[in-house]
């Protein structure tokens, strides 16, 4: 009986660490256009939350045809996958689960997280009781239960997680516990309404290109993504208006194009039977042609005009864009950080230690120093990863870390990063600032030594590094 008994733990225990593992999925993506603009939804038409920039860094959630869903910063949206460098080997297929959450709390069911939209600074219903958790994870503390019918403040949204105020308390709970704003219900009909009667207006009429040549894209703007070319007289089918642009369908192709390059009627070509000599015929054709061209010309100069009226108007843009998100962005970080910290000291762990001194931690941590780095590691023989080193270290002198890099923020007790001594746990961001994602074992002289990433292993590297310095939550004393 007990041999079956340790069997079962150790089968819980190995779920336990994949689930774990595939929650903490994250894929970086680099923009490699020079201007590149994220969607709210994965179209052309979308509407545009903001801009990125070549070799800016995003966070890939995963992929909808030619789109990939991203988050950057404070937003999630969609970007064409054109302009993103990516590997795909690390993108989950259809039909990986990525909206469920797990978790080994027999008090709280798996569930299927509902993607809704959930907008700052307004008031939710709760519509089931939900747990308000330190982290955005489901294996953190939780500070409280919050019951059904409750109403919260939203603060930010990050994937399946919603950062609210309740009961004077701060925290993250699933986005599926939700429920329709109490502060802007009345105000979504309204606009729900005024979408409608703003909808694209559309027709069936016929059109005729009046130029020689004209482009057809894929969306209502001269950025667009080039489909065909149609010559002068084609017929086109107009679905609709937009922006100045028709969308139209020629043969079983649909696109857009500018409206002055479309008339109700065809161009005119003289070929009267009055006409009878050659010479008259050849004068004809050369009317034609000269009014072609004439029209063309025309088109062509207007075009470049509006153009760069446009370019002005889009660089006096981009740069408002950019100067507002690098204030938010600086919010932003400061904010996170200020949060992680607060959470992080009310978590105390007891531990088990043998009474090692910290230096003693140090000196045996640096006898790893060159060893390789292997996601989900925890051993000289297969190779660390940032917890994996920590806690293996750790255990030769008695004491039990957390396996994860959001348990090992709430282990110990919290120290301020002026007071560090060496042995000290030292807590990171994630690449994109939305979790904690890294941690290191302090060694003195404003240094740490930790398993980076599989270019360098374990390695020693500063705290006042441009990276690491962006990126300091906390630190945890053990001993």
């Amino acid at each position: 009986m007990k041999t079956k008994r340790i069997l079962s733990i150790l089968m819980i225990a190995i779920l336990v660490s994949i689930v774990f593992a595939g929650i903490s999925y994250c894929a970086t993506g680099i923009v490699n256009g020079k201007t590149v603009r994220i969607r709210k939804s994965p179209s052309m038409d979308g509407e545009i939350l903001t801009n990125v920039y070549k070799k800016d860094e995003v966070q890939v959630l995963g992929k909808e045809g030619q789109w990939y869903k991203v988050t950057y910063e404070d937003y999630e949206g969609y970007i064409y996958e054109t302009y993103l460098n990516v590997d795909d080997a690390d993108i989950p297929s259809n039909d990986e689960k990525t909206d469920y959450i797990v978790t080994v709390d027999n008090n709280e069911a798996a569930s299927e997280v509902s993607v809704k939209e959930i907008r700052i600074n307004e008031v939710y219903k709760l519509n089931k009781d939900a747990k308000l958790h330190v982290l955005p994870l489901i294996s953190c503390p939780v500070l409280e239960t919050i019951s059904s019918g409750n109403e919260v403040t939203v603060i930010q949204v990050v994937n399946n997680w919603v950062y609210v105020e309740a009961n004077n308390k701060i925290g993250w709970i699933l986005k599926s516990a939700v429920e329709e704003s109490v502060t802007n219900k009345e105000t979504n009909t309204e606009n729900n309404n005024e979408e409608e009667n703003n909808s694209e207006e559309t027709s069936t009429k016929l059109g005729y290109v009046n130029v020689e040549l004209a482009n057809v894209r894929e969306g209502a703007t001269t950025e667009a993504e080039h489909i065909i070319t149609l010559k002068l007289n084609d017929e086109v089918k107009i679905l609709g208006e937009k922006n100045g642009w028709y969308n139209i369908q020629y043969k079983d192709i649909t696109g857009y194009i500018s409206k002055r390059l479309v008339s109700d009627e065809k161009t005119s070509i003289t070929t009267s039977r009055s006409i009878t000599t050659s010479r008259s015929l050849t004068y004809s054709r050369v009317n034609v042609q000269n009014n072609v061209v004439e029209a063309t010309t025309n088109a062509t100069v207007e075009a470049v005009e509006t153009k760069k009226e446009q370019e002005a108007a889009e660089q006096a843009r981009i740069k408002a864009e950019q100067e507002a998100a690098a204030k938010k962005a600086a919010e932003a970080r400061a904010r996170a950080r200020a949060k992680a910290q607060a959470a992080a000291k009310d978590t105390p762990v007891v531990l088990n230690g043998t009474g090692a001194t910290g230096s003693q931690i140090v000196e045996y941590a640096k006898n790893y120093i060159g060893n390789k780095y292997v996601r989900g590691g925890n051993s000289p023989a297969t190779g660390f990863d940032c917890s994996g080193f920590t806690s293996y270290v750790y255990k030769q002198f008695g004491y039990s870390l957390s396996r994860t890099t959001s348990g090992q923020a709430a282990n110990g007790r919290n120290v301020d990063k002026s007071e560090l001594q060496p042995g000290d746990i030292v807590v990171f961001q994630n690449r994109a600032k939305t979790n904690i994602g890294h941690v290191g074992i302090y060694i003195g002289n404003d240094k740490f030594i930790h398993a980076e990433n599989s270019g360098t292993g374990v390695t020693i590297t500063s705290l006042s590094s441009n990276y690491y310095s962006q990126r300091f939550v906390c630190a945890r004393r053990i001993i």
